[in-house]
């Protein structure tokens, strides 16, 4: 089996047909436009449009991380709606993983009160535990006196293996960019329109 791809840069591609296609908004910004600050706002006015609200909000938080490549931050949240970003599964998922992370430093500091230094290799498997094993943690340990008390603990309570869901992976808006830095995709050469381009190069949006 054998497949012949081609480069096809961004920046040289017109930008209507990415207005047209819902799974190609994010990229209208990065395409062969005078103005990105309008197009950004075109864009906008297309994701305000999108019916489905989960689809919305997925196309918006898309939409910007790429327009940040070439806009000033504060633009882009001029432009789109912050609270609608905000409940997209990107947003989401930052926002767990910071949640993770202040709660990793929270319970460390209290460890190092109640039981003195905490070892580089139960620091590691602490890090490793779940949002949910850090805040039963984060109760356990006002009845720790002692180191042991910390490792007996993590003992009965190993860390959550992460299992990918490649189903729940393949419902979400994601973007095959081969390289963000020189804004090119790569696509089949057989392809005849955007459309077939986007499945081809990984642009996916299966809603």
């Amino acid at each position: 089996m054998r497949h012949e791809f081609e480069v096809i840069r961004l920046w040289e591609q017109p930008t209507q047909p990415f207005l047209e296609s819902t799974g190609l908004l994010p990229l209208a910004v990065l395409t062969d436009t005078p103005n990105r600050a309008q197009t950004l706002r075109r864009v906008a006015e297309c994701i305000e449009n999108v019916p489905d609200v989960r689809v919305q909000s997925n196309v918006a938080a898309s939409t910007g991380i790429l327009a940040g490549l070439t806009l000033e931050k504060s633009f882009i949240n001029q432009v789109l709606r912050k609270e609608i970003m905000q409940q997209s599964v990107i947003y989401q998922e930052w926002k767990e993983e910071l949640e993770q992370s202040g709660e990793t430093r929270l319970v460390l500091r209290q460890l190092t009160r109640r039981v003195g230094d905490v070892s580089s290799e139960m620091r590691s498997q602490i890090q490793a535990l779940s949002l949910k094993q850090l805040e039963a943690l984060g109760e356990a340990l006002l009845d720790f006196s002692d180191p042991v008390d910390l490792v007996n603990w993590l003992q009965n309570n190993q860390a959550e293996s992460a299992v990918p869901d490649s189903q729940g992976f393949r419902k979400e808006c994601a973007t095959g960019v081969t390289s963000i830095n020189d804004s090119s995709i790569f696509s089949n050469k057989g392809c005849s329109s955007l459309k077939a381009r986007q499945v081809n190069a990984g642009l996916f949006c299966a809603f």
